[in-house]
């Protein structure tokens, strides 16, 4: 890729993956090269506030905004400002999360109508098949696009990091169930490009576009969103038969292995083997359906 060329970093979602490069690498030029396209001088360039259809760090009323573009923006964002701090950068992403808690999320695991926030909880799809033209919708009812749904987790993982709310797990985990792993035909070959909550569900044919590579990325990122840790504190997010090592500040480790049929039963058994004696507070979510 030409990193000069700004027409491309327009078309394309470019600086989450090039960041994400950097950090893997090691090598700043990346990350120097996004700074200077989407944040030069300490200032937003035009290319994310036209990208999300309006300043992400003004604009409080989040309906009509696209909601892939708006969570990839503040997500790389938050990023940025891990290696350059800057409170501008910061802005956006907690009037996101505002909006998703006020109301602007669909019906439990999707978010967008038309790729798009709205104040709707319709859950049903109008599908009108057409052979000529495979999945054609009403755009009234067209919901739950998995790039949507791939994005706001990672979001809410960001927020997570620096405030162990459980209502991020809440939502986390319905987007999971309801959302990305329903969207998947029952073999796990095909996958749907947005997601009716009722109705009918049609996996499309093609994986050459950008939800079947989003919903297999969230796939794979699920076990990094289990615990999360900060200080001498490990807080458990998501619940699932799992066996995980995390490391430790003091350079030891702790192994923590989790044996459940959750979902299906609240029932959860874990297993907690530390390297060598250690103080940790474990944290535990519990879950909004749970009436204690």
């Amino acid at each position: 890729a030409n990193f000069n060329n700004k027409d491309f970093a327009k078309l394309f979602t470019c600086e989450y993956p090039l960041i994400t490069l950097s950090e893997v690498s090691g090598d700043p030029k990346y990350l120097d090269w996004v700074r200077a396209t989407f944040a030069p001088e300490g200032k937003l360039s035009p290319m994310w506030t036209s990208r999300s259809g309006g300043d992400p760090l003004k604009r409080l009323n989040m309906d009509g905004l696209h909601v892939y573009r708006l969570c990839d923006i503040n997500v790389s964002m938050l990023y940025l400002d891990r290696n350059y701090p800057d409170p501008a950068l910061r802005a956006g992403y907690p009037q996101v999360i505002a909006w998703i808690k006020d109301g602007g999320a669909l019906a439990p695991g999707s978010f967008a109508l038309n790729e798009c926030w709205r104040r709707s909880q319709t859950a049903r799809s109008a599908l009108d098949h057409d052979p000529e033209f495979f999945g054609k919708q009403d755009e009234r009812t067209k919901c739950g696009e998995n790039c949507a749904k791939r994005y706001v987790v990672d979001l809410l993982d960001l927020a997570l990091q620096e405030s162990p709310d459980p209502y991020y797990g809440d939502v986390m985990e319905r987007t999971f169930y309801s959302g990305l792993f329903a969207g998947m035909s029952p073999t796990g070959r095909m996958l749907t490009y947005d997601l009716s909550v009722e109705g009918t569900r049609i996996a499309n044919p093609s994986d050459h576009y950008c939800c079947p590579g989003n919903l297999r990325r969230a796939l794979a990122y699920l076990p990094g969103y289990f615990y999360h840790q900060q200080d001498n504190q490990i807080y458990f997010n998501l619940y699932g038969e799992s066996d995980a090592r995390l490391k430790l500040p003091d350079g030891g480790a702790i192994r923590l292995v989790q044996s459940t049929d959750y979902p299906a039963s609240g029932k959860i058994r874990v297993s907690v083997e530390p390297t060598q004696p250690v103080e940790q507070e474990l944290l535990f979510r519990v879950p909004a359906w749970c009436p204690n």
